[in-house]
């Protein structure tokens, strides 16, 4: 493993960016329980960060009517509770997007080995650096982001593995782009983004401090047919999706229990 702490072009590496992550962790939390910072890890220099439902409609650029949609569905999962899980409205459509349904809520961390794996090389991947979001949370909530925290629910084995937060970003923009790496949305939710290289082997490094694990396992994890089941729900209460939509859903929704095409076919 590279034991050098910075890059050529004097960027950090990942080893001294975990530092500061371990430093920002040990602040004490917010008077609500919260913790003081979260983080977000990309392994790559991404332009922009989106959310799964905007990355559909600014970068795959779908069609406004399937994209209203989607948009429908991600509405009624913040709205809607599901007491067969034990889940109030707006927390059960965090829980709906960790577990992979497309929403306009962000995935956030308060665990620093999860944001610094989320940022790693692994196998054959080959970016040279990444970034890694550190989010004041008490400046967010002032700013009027909700936050939802999903570490505990005992059902959500995976959420509470990656030690994982949702956020919404609410503000309005004009031009309805809303991305974490817009300076004036950075500045207004005391947002920091940290640029990192690469190690020669993120993977030894992962091992070193214990984050190799499989953080996206959902292997008997009550919550991991969540984000299916509230499709199926939103059928029986709305009916079907267009073929576009359900194509899109039916890609992007884990199917536990069911292939793909089958998902495809009840709800198109």
């Amino acid at each position: 493993m590279a034991t050098t702490t910075t890059s050529p072009d004097g960027l950090r590496k990942l080893d001294e960016v975990y530092k500061g992550l371990l430093e920002c962790q040990s602040v004490p939390e917010l008077p609500n329980g919260f913790p003081r910072y979260l983080f977000r890890g990309e392994r790559d220099g991404y332009p922009d960060t989106l959310t799964s439902m905007d990355r559909h409609y600014h970068v795959a650029e779908i069609d406004e009517e399937v994209y209203d949609e989607l948009d429908a569905l991600t509405a009624f999962v913040m709205q809607q509770p599901f007491p067969e899980k034990e889940l109030k409205g707006r927390e059960a459509g965090a829980y709906a997007q960790h577990y992979g349904l497309p929403t306009q809520i962000f995935d956030f961390t308060a665990g620093a080995k999860v944001a610094i794996s989320f940022s790693a090389n692994r196998g054959n991947q080959k970016a040279v650096g990444g970034n890694i979001a550190i989010l004041d949370v008490a400046k967010a909530l002032d700013a009027g982001c909700l936050i939802e925290d999903l570490r505990n629910h005992k059902f959500a084995k995976r959420a509470k593995v990656q030690e994982a937060f949702g956020m919404i970003y609410n503000g309005f923009r004009a031009d309805d782009f809303y991305s974490l790496k817009d300076l004036e949305i950075i500045e207004k939710i005391g947002l920091a983004w940290v640029p990192f290289a690469h190690l020669e082997n993120d993977e030894d490094f992962l091992h070193s401090i214990g984050a190799d694990l499989d953080i996206l396992s959902v292997k008997d994890d009550p919550f991991a047919n969540l984000a299916q089941a509230f499709v199926d729900e939103y059928i029986n209460r709305n009916g079907h999706f267009s073929e576009k939509a359900a194509k899109i859903l039916s890609e992007e929704v884990p199917n536990i229990g069911r292939t793909k095409a089958e998902n495809f076919e009840l709800w198109k």
